[in-house]
């Protein structure tokens, strides 16, 4: 897994706070229930989702690949269907409580594959897209205008196309900017 440090350059695993829903409880914005319990589904691309574990061993290019995730479940929208299958993953809206938020993306780099935060009327107000790589990276995102205010996560596959998915874990708010670091990168 990636390591994140909120407070100084040691990381730590798992560190962040994981978004509340209205009722107080903890959002399963990193999977971890091992369902899509909190998220909307439309068409195919998310079905049979999360993922469980290391990228697929039986695929010939991932037998030694690590996805880079966090816990034990992720997104990885090639792992079961491969890119034909098209569709979106929608959050339910969450309060922002921290002015700096992380995730992990990964899969595709066309503007039809990519994650969007989406404001209180449902418009995208930040996007990402992968790199063309299976492996989960980091993003920061600085959410100090969005304080007090409600979001929602969108992962949008509308693309069939050769990197038509979207691979995706871990959303955390923090209290400051975090950094990250590969475990194979640490000293």
């Amino acid at each position: 897994p990636l390591l994140a440090g909120d407070d100084t350059n040691e990381p730590t695993s798992g560190s962040g706070i994981i978004p509340a829903g209205d009722d107080g409880q903890p959002l399963n914005l990193n999977f971890e229930t091992g369902d899509l319990k909190d998220w909307t589904a439309t068409g195919e691309a998310f079905a049979q989702q999360p993922i469980r574990g290391k990228i697929d061993p039986k695929r010939p290019f991932g037998a030694d690949k690590n996805s880079f995730h966090t816990g034990e479940c992720w997104i990885g929208g090639f792992e079961k269907l491969f890119d034909p299958p098209q569709g979106t993953l929608t959050s339910v809206p969450f309060k922002v409580t921290q002015p700096w938020a992380s995730m992990l993306v990964g899969g595709g780099a066309l503007p039809e594959t990519r994650v969007e935060l989406l404001n209180e009327n449902g418009k995208p107000f930040f996007q990402i897209r992968g790199t063309n790589t299976e492996e989960l990276s980091p993003v920061i995102i600085d959410l100090r205008d969005r304080k007090d205010k409600k979001i929602a996560i969108r992962i949008v596959d509308k693309s069939s196309d050769g990197w038509g998915h979207v691979n995706f874990d871990d959303f955390r708010f923090h209290e400051k900017k975090p950094t990250f670091k590969r475990p194979e990168l640490l000293p």
